[in-house]
């Protein structure tokens, strides 16, 4: 069973009691009497409670990595039932007796959630973050960035003595991020995928699979972790070694559209079918294309793949606040695969709606042809490297602050 306990509002910048009068004032706007709520996350958000991990009797992957526990809630104007299959801590249960939400046991079975269908109302707020969230958020992912930045270093030097796998690539993300006073667990199973593995989108490293890293070549790493002050998710493709003119044009063409992206300028309102072209202009120039969405929703210390977990689509609209991937990329069947994933927040700047990055993991020059990108291109990657060299200074060692200025373009 998963632990449950009370989330600060230091990390979450509203407190339960606002939370719900909120929800409350909706409901009444839109006729509703009762709202009745399957998802976990959405209970969790909205009576400020975490779990320690929904464990094996939520099942899947994903799952398993969220911060919540099994339960429903129902709602009205006058009540709240929350149905829960295990004993409440005594410091939870007068918690939500002062919130007056009855606590019920239920024998909860496990539910197959499908979160376009069966969100209500509470996924709607939960995607505007608030500004504690997202100061919360800033640190968290400085903190994470700095990870990764050491972890990239590392796997290229290690790469060129021939004894890592795959496996161990997964373990040394986990040690790294434990290293960092709040981080509970990873955010989804850290993968690894090196060349031919990366071109399946759905690759887990397992014992049958791993693949010793040789000193050439790519490997793709897609990556999270739930931290109190919130959730991260990032992939890289690295470069161990030699690699093909045809990995650096696929790299090339992934990358300008990622950054297509987080320069474009829209109103607010606009549809993510829009940016969704802009990521995937220059792979499909190459007659490419990639089966999975642009851009997912990312939680608060909550799931990775929060609603709307297909952002760049023609029923999600852009407002200020949301915070989600910007992750295009190209899969080569028996070759390799390529991704690029930063998650980025939406700003409001003189009535547009206009795109911040919270990820700061260095991009891959060896895979840059510099000649293929715009003016603007470049220098938003001159000005994405600065931020890294700044931010970091004081946290890396003198031989890793020298490797990164050299990752310049």
């Amino acid at each position: 069973m998963s632990e449950i306990f009370i989330y600060d509002t230091k990390y979450e910048g509203e407190d339960a009691k606002s939370k719900i009068a909120r929800v409350r004032s909706l409901m009444l706007e839109k006729g509703m009497d009762v709202l009745k709520t399957f998802v976990p996350e959405e209970a969790a958000w909205l009576l400020n409670l975490r779990g320690s991990g929904a464990g094996e009797e939520y099942a899947d992957d994903l799952k398993k990595f969220t911060p919540v526990f099994l339960c429903e809630l129902e709602m009205s104007a006058g009540e709240i039932k929350f149905y829960v299959n295990q004993e409440i801590p005594e410091e939870v249960a007068s918690y939500l007796d002062d919130l007056r939400v009855s606590v019920l046991q239920k024998d909860l079975e496990e539910r197959e959630i499908n979160i376009e269908e069966d969100k209500t109302l509470i996924s709607e707020l939960m995607m505007i973050k608030n500004e504690t969230q997202i100061q919360n958020m800033k640190e968290v992912f400085l903190d994470d960035g700095l990870v990764l930045t050491k972890f990239i270093r590392w796997i290229k030097t290690e790469a060129k003595i021939g004894s890592l796998t795959e496996i161990d690539v997964k373990k040394k993300m986990e040690e790294l991020r434990s290293e960092v006073a709040d981080y509970k667990m990873p955010s989804f199973e850290t993968i690894p995928a090196y060349n031919e593995s990366a071109a399946d989108i759905h690759y887990h490293v397992t014992k049958e699979s791993n693949k010793v890293i040789k000193p050439e070549g790519l490997i793709m790493v897609d990556t999270g972790g739930q931290y109190l002050r919130g959730t991260t998710d990032t992939t890289r493709t690295i470069a161990l070694g030699p690699v093909t003119d045809k990995m650096k044009e696929m790299y090339t063409a992934v990358l300008k559209g990622h950054i297509d992206v987080v320069l474009s300028k829209v109103e607010e309102g606009t549809t993510g079918d829009v940016l969704d072209e802009t990521a995937r202009k220059y792979i499909k120039e190459k007659g490419l294309d990639y089966k999975h969405g642009t851009g997912h929703g990312l939680g608060h210390f909550l799931n990775v793949h929060e609603y709307p977990r297909r952002v760049f689509n023609e029923k999600t609209k852009f407002y200020e606040n949301m915070t989600f991937s910007n992750e295009p990329g190209v899969y080569l069947e028996g070759e390799f695969g390529v991704r690029i994933e930063n998650i980025v927040r939406s700003v409001k700047k003189n009535g547009e709606i206009c795109f911040e990055n919270f990820t700061l993991v260095p991009y891959e020059k060896e895979l840059i042809l510099q000649e293929k990108l715009s003016e603007d291109e470049k220098e938003y990657l001159r000005d994405y490297h600065e931020k890294l060299l700044k931010v970091f200074k004081d946290y890396l060692n003198d031989e890793e602050y020298k490797w990164l200025k050299e990752q310049r373009i």
